[in-house]
Order: C-alpha cells, then structure tokens, then sequence
C-alpha cells in the first residue's frame, strides 16, 4: 500500500509539474483539439527548454492547409530561453516535422509528415536556422512562404503514429485531479 501511495504522488507531481510549464494567451483555449503526437511533442518541448507560453493551437486564422487546422501544430514563446534555443531544441527531437520562426520571438512547431524549416521577420528574410536541418534526401526543393523561404525534405511520415504512447499533458487534460 505504501508503495502504490509513493507513486500516486510522484505521478500527481508530475502532473502539477508539467502544468506549470505550460502557459496560453487569451485566445487560447487549452490543448483538447491536439493531437496526441503534438502533445508528446509539448511534453517533450518543455523538459528540455522549460515553460512555454501558447499562442496559437487549432483555432483562429491560418494558412491554407495549415498544420494547425488538422490539430499538429503550436505557436509558443519560449519563457525561459531565447527564441533560437527553442528552435535548436526542436530540431533535435524526431518528432518535429516543420519548424518556424516569427519575427516576433514566437516560434512555430508541428508533427506534420514534411520537413519544413522556416523563419525571418518580412518576406524574403533569409533562411537562419535551416542549413543543418537536414532530413533523408536532402533538400529536395526552395519555395516561397509568407514568412521567408521554405525548405522542404523528406516527404515521408517520421514517426509511427500507432507507436505513440500516451502522454502526461493528455493525462493531464483529459482526467480530473482528484
């Protein structure tokens, strides 16, 4: 019984803990419309960087065929540390298929099946932190965004979708604390 005790407590510890670290603005309301892989993505995020602060998730205005309709994607701000440490960060972790940098300091993130790598403060602003993010392949093809220049990789899913496991911020937001 002790033992069952300990680990209801470490669990709910954690549970507070990832809590703390995720914070939203306003308009934001909560995580439900995420998917599960956008979520570890978050749980992810955050254990390495620290508290993040949500912009953007599924509702709102976005480009056509925005990742963020379909529940993969996030805007956040990195409260801990600078912007471009948080796109270091994501580009580190395998899940993450485009990433993107606004002006602004807010960063953009998604477990879309392409590799995306983005950033620049006005149309045209040039590539900084693509050039070592590279997927199988190489780098297929340039095009233009709406925020600068789009690299685009390798076309396949990176992830199993099936092999994800449940996270703690879906615990988190689809069970009650008792």
């Amino acid at each position: 019984m002790p033992r069952l005790a300990i680990v209801t407590f470490l669990f709910l510890a954690s549970i507070v803990s990832a809590q703390a670290q995720v914070s939203f603005q306003p308009q934001v309301r909560g995580l439900g419309c995420l998917r599960p892989q956008t979520r570890a993505m978050i749980t992810q995020l955050t254990a390495q960087i620290g508290p993040i602060q949500i912009t953007s998730t599924c509702g709102g205005k976005h480009a056509h065929n925005s990742q963020h309709y379909r529940g993969n994607a996030i805007d956040f701000r990195p409260q801990a540390v600078s912007s471009s440490r948080a796109v270091a960060a994501l580009r580190g972790m395998s899940i993450v298929g485009g990433i993107g940098h606004y002006g602004s300091g807010v960063v953009h993130a998604d477990v879309g099946e392409r590799q995306l790598v983005w950033g620049g403060q006005s149309r045209g602003a040039r590539m900084r932190f693509a050039s070592p993010y590279k997927a199988r392949g190489g780098f297929a093809r340039v095009a233009r965004h709406s925020h600068g220049y789009v690299r685009h990789a390798g076309l396949q899913p990176r992830y199993d979708e099936h092999a994800v496991q449940p996270d703690l911020l879906s615990a988190m937001f689809n069970s009650p604390l008792p």
